[in-house]
């Protein structure tokens, strides 16, 4: 099966009408002197949650509660009774 081409989605045919809408041609780069990219750009799955900059291991290394509780302690005044 290696002669078979995959079915185009609806948003890569709209994209594709789009474009020979305003002269371009298939197999040609984009551009003004046609030298861009000829091909649409393969979007990557993204299976984490994580956003930019977010690094795996920072969840399990970062105490957030321990920075919350060594401040509030450092605030406290103790008054001695004698």
């Amino acid at each position: 099966m290696a002669g078979v081409v995959p079915e185009k989605s609806r948003a890569l045919k709209f994209a594709e009408k789009q474009l020979l809408r305003h002269g371009w041609e298939q197999g040609k780069g984009l551009g003004r002197a046609e030298d861009g990219i000829s091909e649409a750009i393969k979007v990557k799955i993204k299976c984490g949650k994580g956003g930019v900059g977010h690094k795996e291991g920072d969840e399990f290394t970062f105490h957030w509660w321990d920075h919350v509780f060594n401040k509030a302690s450092a605030s406290l005044q103790v008054e001695s009774d004698q």
